[in-house]
């Protein structure tokens, strides 16, 4: 996604020419602009990667974020008797 928009936005800013062959200074901002959006991507997959796999099954309730009582997905689906 970053990256279609980083290219609409070099688009738009050259109209006239939009050169992105290689050896130019415009192919290497885009370079460098994908090695840092996969810096980004590994950053978040690592910060993901410590995540409870069980917090995957309850319902996200900001009221509640702070309490243990988030009801599971299954128990939601339940009807109330």
């Amino acid at each position: 996604m970053t990256t279609l928009q980083w290219q609409i936005r070099f688009h738009l800013q050259h109209p006239s020419g939009p050169d992105l062959a290689p050896n130019t200074q415009h192919h290497d901002q885009y370079l460098r602009h994908l090695q840092s959006a996969e810096n980004a991507m590994e950053a978040f997959i690592q910060t993901g990667s410590t995540i409870d796999p069980s917090k995957f099954n309850q319902i996200y309730n900001p009221t509640d974020s702070g309490k243990n009582n988030i009801p599971k997905r299954a128990d939601h689906d339940k009807p109330n008797n």
